[in-house]
């Protein structure tokens, strides 16, 4: 008997908890519906706003990024010419060695050395064979 006394006010309890759930549930359909649509026109809204923002944030970048990019386009060509030309010197030094070494050894070419810094070589390369050191 004294389940009894414990169990009927835990499941009286019980049922009012469930009942005022159930009822509140199913109450109003019609505002759930309501607040559903409300919600996802605030989201939708939000994503719109969301999609403008990034399309402003993309436009930006670019715009600032696009002088970087003019001149990294020009460094990877200066660098292509850099690569070139030594590529081309040290071509026509192994041809110089295999042939013996006639002549001057072969000189990069002048804008090159320029670029480089070494500019005063280009214009004190001696044009005429030099006496070899004794």
């Amino acid at each position: 008997m004294e389940w009894l006394a414990i169990a009927a006010p835990a499941l009286t309890l019980a049922g009012v908890v469930f009942s005022v759930v159930w009822t509140a549930r199913s109450r109003r359909p019609e505002q759930r519906v309501a607040e559903s649509t409300a919600t996802e026109t605030a989201l939708a809204a939000r994503f719109d706003d969301a999609s403008q923002l990034a399309q402003y944030i993309r436009e930006e970048v670019e715009r600032q990024v696009a002088p970087i990019r003019v001149e990294l386009d020009k460094v990877k060509n200066e660098s292509h010419e850099m690569n070139d030309a030594v590529r081309a010197r040290e071509t026509q030094l192994w041809l110089w060695d295999q042939r013996g070494r006639p002549g001057e050894l072969p000189p990069l070419p002048a804008p090159i050395l320029e670029r480089l810094g070494l500019g005063h070589l280009a214009s004190e390369w001696p044009t005429e064979p030099t006496q070899p050191r004794q």
